[in-house]
């Protein structure tokens, strides 16, 4: 089975039958809706958001038509009892590969950019070469290890030592096969990082294979940085801002921190309605501290978890079915948002 082929499949378990197939691949390339982001987030999936993010529609079409002739999938597209059988093996491979998609979509590849350019130019620097072609064209990682060189000073070479420790540390927690391709990523004085493809075929593996354990990679690195404040590492991170939210609802968050009612949001970014409930559900999903009790009656709340852990879905008609007439579509969303630890570890355990 080819790594694209068990994603979806895995993709569509994940899923239950309660989305469409363009759910799975949506959720699969790392579309930035707000129905992908809550599927990601409620279906315990965020290790498959952007997992695949080449793959294109008319593929991603043919291959679930040929899981339908093999009667692989059920109806619902949920795969059965052979194909479950089929994906196990990849099932441990994504468990294990520490990919995380959603929360480190856009600050995995900025630490990795910084990563290996600081790497690179302080091999370099030590060799005392300074003149070289960076690696990584990107003005903005380029920009932030000159200043960090800058504020390092002489004790840029203690930093490169140190930054060579962390590195070795975490290389030998990662699996061996992304220990072999984050180490033959990296670029320095006398050696040239290798391309994804070169590596795919050191390790007989697919491309698309071999950039999820990458990433997966990176991400590891990025838990383990987080938790290691006062490391190398640590400094690649960038701190600033809310990662977790999409460009757009981190503009709506800002006007909801002015005092703007939703319908007044709406009013002043000239957006509709049901755009901003879409970036509030966003955020009550994200947010820890955001209180969606003005939006939703603390018993209409208790009501809607109650209704959705008894029925044992995230299908909104048939949790509005279930409901008082009073109780939203976007109510609803709100507090699936809101208690979705709770949610996905129920998810989770059912399966």
């Amino acid at each position: 089975m080819l790594f694209q082929e068990a994603m979806i499949l895995i993709a569509l378990k994940r899923l239950r039958g309660e989305r469409t197939d363009a759910s799975a691949y949506h959720l699969l390339t790392g579309k930035r809706s707000s129905q992908t982001i809550t599927d990601a987030k409620w279906f315990q999936s965020k290790d498959l958001f952007g997992a695949v993010p080449a793959l294109d529609k008319p593929h991603f079409e043919s291959i679930t038509a040929s899981f339908y002739r093999r009667g692989w999938l059920e109806a619902g597209g949920v795969p059965g009892a052979e194909a479950s059988a089929a994906i196990s093996p990849w099932e441990k491979i994504v468990e294990e590969a520490g990919f995380d998609g959603w929360t480190y979509r856009d600050t995995g590849r900025q630490f990795w950019r910084r990563v290996a350019l600081l790497i690179q130019t302080l091999s370099h620097l030590y060799q005392q070469k300074k003149q070289f072609v960076p690696i990584i064209q990107d003005v903005q990682a380029q920009q932030w290890v000159k200043r960090k060189l800058a504020a390092w000073g002489p004790e840029k070479y203690t930093v490169m030592n140190r930054l060579y420790e962390e590195m070795a540390d975490c290389l030998h927690e990662l699996k061996e096969v992304q220990a072999f391709i984050l180490a033959y990523k990296l670029t320095g004085a006398e050696t040239l990082g290798k391309t994804t493809e070169q590596i795919a075929l050191l390790q007989d593996m697919e491309k698309d294979e071999i950039e999820y354990l990458f990433h997966g990679a990176v991400h590891t690195l990025i838990k383990k940085a987080e938790n290691q404040p006062g490391t190398v590492l640590h400094e690649c991170l960038d701190t600033g801002g809310n990662p977790q939210l999409t460009v757009t609802a981190e503009k709506t968050l800002d006007f909801i921190n002015k005092g703007l009612s939703l319908d007044g949001i709406a009013r002043a970014r000239r957006l509709k309605k049901s755009t901003i409930e879409d970036h509030f559900v966003e955020i009550a999903g994200e947010i820890e501290e955001f209180s969606i009790d003005h939006l939703v009656p603390p018993d209409q709340q208790e009501a809607i978890r109650r209704v959705a852990a008894s029925l044992d879905t995230f299908k909104l008609k048939a949790l509005k079915e279930q409901l008082d007439d009073d109780a939203t579509y976007f109510a609803i969303r709100l507090t699936l948002a809101k208690g979705g630890k709770k949610s996905e570890r129920e998810n989770r355990s059912a399966e």
